[in-house]
């Protein structure tokens, strides 16, 4: 049984980073992209969307391991995998897109710094969000089960 959950934690993990990414790609590639504007602009941006994806990972993560009693630290670790792996994954992916599509050489060198940098500041900032939510998940699903029954 407690392998289980530990498996169900890691698939938990990978499918908060998948929707982490198709949110992202979403994003980016909508109607109106984000993410091609000022350098300020762009920061701003990738704060938002982190924080997004901190609070998605937080709701997520404290449904998926709230009811681990026994194996809190297990699954939680379990989830942290999936969460790397899916976004080494989704890392990989957007190396490989930047890679089949260069930007123009006759961009300003400013213009072509972020659109080189703006893949990395996001994947970072969104595996650090996720990362964070997940722990914050699990710190509070601990001190839901350590704090004595009201009523």
């Amino acid at each position: 049984m407690q392998s289980l959950r530990t498996l169900g934690a890691f698939i938990s993990g990978l499918a908060l980073c998948s929707v982490g990414g198709l949110l992202s790609v979403l994003l980016t590639r909508g109607p109106r992209p984000i993410g091609r504007g000022s350098l300020p602009d762009l920061l701003a941006e990738a704060a938002v969307f982190a924080l997004l994806l901190f609070l998605l990972a937080l709701g997520w993560s404290y449904l998926t391991l709230r009811s681990h009693r026994r194996s809190r630290r297990r699954s939680t670790a379990c989830c942290l995998y999936g969460v790397g792996l899916a976004w080494l994954i989704w890392l990989l992916c957007g190396a490989a897109i930047l890679a089949g599509d260069p930007p123009e050489p006759d961009l300003p060198s400013g213009e072509w710094l972020q659109v080189i940098l703006m893949p990395l500041l996001w994947g970072l900032l969104s595996g650090l969000a996720m990362t964070a939510g997940v722990l914050l998940a699990a710190l509070l699903g601990e001190r839901r089960l350590l704090s004595p029954p009201q009523g």
